[in-house]
């Protein structure tokens, strides 16, 4: 039997790519992830640095 890996996100699919947006919108060549977490909490206060990690992939 395989394993089903579950996932569970404080934040819905609708603002996990809200978040992918910002993340497309903001990151520049020369910025550091911590600078792109940064400017992205910015704008989702809500979400945290996981979820932003989360949605870089999304």
């Amino acid at each position: 039997m395989l394993g089903v890996a579950k996932w569970s996100f404080a934040v819905e699919a609708g603002e996990m790519q809200a978040i992918a947006d910002t993340l497309m919108r903001v990151v520049t060549p020369d910025m550091t992830p911590k600078q792109l977490t940064k400017a992205a909490m910015k704008e989702h206060p809500n979400a945290s640095k996981k979820d932003i990690a989360c949605a870089a992939f999304f």
